[in-house]
This record gives structure tokens, C-alpha cells and sequence, in this order.
């Protein structure tokens, strides 16, 4: 996934520095993976990139994109519509917590806006309405 970097685009963070995001991954058994990168997720808590610094590059500057990093949607609705194109029976749009310390790069994705971070958080609450037992 790669992100345009637009400054037309912004994360609406609440007073405390978070915002809600969307990422969308294939659901298996107790777990998800990521649709994109392909990495698994077992359980709920921090997730993190292979991006080390918040910081662009020179030539992420120069070329205004971004590819390392977590790539989220920020609303859910152009999330849903990137489902519609894979195998939308088994992929699902997972709301995240995102931190604006780990805020890289808002853009847009084709026509949705994105943003890139180092990392994201998947809570126990929305974990467990995943995976009702």
C-alpha cells in the first residue's frame, strides 16, 4: 500500500492525543491478518511497523509517498469500499487506536484517505466482538 501524502488531508486527534482508525484484515481462526502486508495478529495490544522513525525521508519528501509504515483508513467507509474489490466474505474493517506520537503521514490511498503510522492498537473490546465465542 502506498500513501500520496496530501496536506489537505488530516487526523481529527482528540484532546488526549488518539484517534480511531480503520484497517482491514482476512479473519481466521483467533487471529487476523493483515490484508495488504500479510503479517498475523494473535491477540489484542500495540501493534508495530517496519518504520522506526516517525520522521519522512528526503525522498518520501521529494516524491510525497510514503510505503513503510501501518497504513489505516481514517473513516470507515472508504475501508469498506477497499473490502469490495479481495474476497469481502472473510474481510473485515477493524476500528484501531492510533497516537498522534506515532502519526508519520495523512494522504490518500486512490480516492480514500489514509494515513501512515509506526504504530497502531487493536483494544481487548474490540477484540472480543471480533471473536464472540
Amino acid at each position: 500500500m502506498c500513501l500520496h501524502v496530501s496536506k489537505n488531508v488530516k487526523v481529527k486527534f482528540n484532546k488526549d492525543g488518539y484517534a480511531t482508525a480503520y484497517k482491514i484484515y482476512k479473519k481466521g481462526e483467533r487471529r487476523l491478518i493483515s490484508l495488504f502486508m500479510g503479517t498475523r495478529t494473535e491477540k489484542p495490544g500495540i501493534k508495530k511497523s517496519n518504520r522506526f522513525t516517525t520522521c519522512l525521508t528526503n525522498d518520501e519528501v521529494l516524491n510525497k509517498i510514503v510505503d513503510l509504515g501501518i497504513h489505516v483508513f481514517l473513516n470507515k467507509k472508504d475501508a469498506r469500499k477497499e473490502t469490495s474489490y479481495g474476497c469481502p466474505e472473510r474481510e473485515i474493517v477493524v476500528p484501531v487506536l492510533v497516537c498522534e506520537d506515532d502519526f508519520v503521514a495523512a494522504g490518500n490511498f486512490f480516492i480514500a484517505k489514509s494515513a501512515v503510522f509506526t504504530k497502531i492498537e487493536i483494544t481487548k473490546e474490540t477484540w472480543n466482538k471480533i471473536f464472540k465465542d
